[in-house]
């Protein structure tokens, strides 16, 4: 569900290398990037993307692809690879695979790294974090609430917190603490849940409990973007996690 990218090295040493990244973070960004490096290396590349993103993989890949045979050179060189975890293995224990780059989580980097140890092929990893936003005493309140509320709003629920730059955790010193608490609560509890995919459901609630039997907080089908505040999950596999995160809060 990860993914592997080839980082800058010597063309004489490089065969191949081999982009493998997340579903959620970066699409583009993450596929074409290391695609860019890899070909002014002179150099191939495999672009290996989750199952889950198939279709807009295979079309960012089909944009290089392109862009190669506009210029006069083999789209060959870029080749976009889509398959079950479990025969992901093969790519990346593949003696002619020169370079791995993964990008995703500590627990699939384990296993990137012993795949890639059967062929000694070096492996670059990129793990998820724990990024914190640390808010000092220096601050106004005013600087709080307009400057600093605003930033920490969004670098926490930015595409529904599925976002591997995005805040974790907030350490505030005291008075910033006392301050911004209900300013955070406030505004978390007021954020509008919902999508604008035609097959949803008629409406879905507001984050406040309070707010769940009035139309406030609730989205139609239909409405625009501008309506909603937090989309869906794209993907079922978190939610058990984020149940045990909610409990625990």
């Amino acid at each position: 569900m990860s993914s592997f990218l080839p980082t800058c090295c010597s063309s004489t040493s490089i065969r191949s290398g081999t982009d493998i990244f997340p579903i959620n973070s970066y699409p583009f960004h993450n596929l074409l990037s290391p695609v860019i490096s890899t070909l002014f290396t002179g150099s191939a590349i495999v672009v290996k993307s989750s199952e889950q993103t198939a279709f807009s993989a295979s079309y960012f890949v089909s944009i290089a692809r392109n862009a190669l045979a506009a210029c006069n050179y083999s789209p060959n060189l870029v080749q976009s690879l889509i398959c079950w975890p479990q025969t992901a293995n093969h790519l990346t224990s593949h003696p002619e695979i020169s370079h791995l780059t993964f990008i995703g989580s500590r627990a699939v980097a384990h296993q990137v790294c012993a795949s890639a140890a059967k062929a000694l092929t070096p492996v670059c990893v990129e793990l998820g974090g724990k990024d914190p936003a640390i808010i000092l005493d220096d601050l106004s309140p005013y600087d709080l609430e307009h400057k600093v509320l605003p930033i920490l709003m969004k670098g926490i629920f930015v595409s529904a917190g599925q976002n591997c730059i995005g805040i974790e955790r907030i350490i505030a010193l005291p008075r910033s603490y006392d301050i911004l608490l209900p300013l955070l609560e406030k505004r978390i509890r007021n954020l509008r849940v919902g999508t604008t995919f035609p097959s949803a459901p008629s409406s879905s609630a507001s984050l406040n409990p309070d707010n769940r039997n009035s139309n406030r907080g609730h989205k139609q089908q239909g409405d625009t973007n501008d309506n909603i505040d937090i989309g869906p999950l794209i993907s079922p596999h978190p939610i058990p996690h984020l149940h045990s995160l909610i409990r625990s809060a």
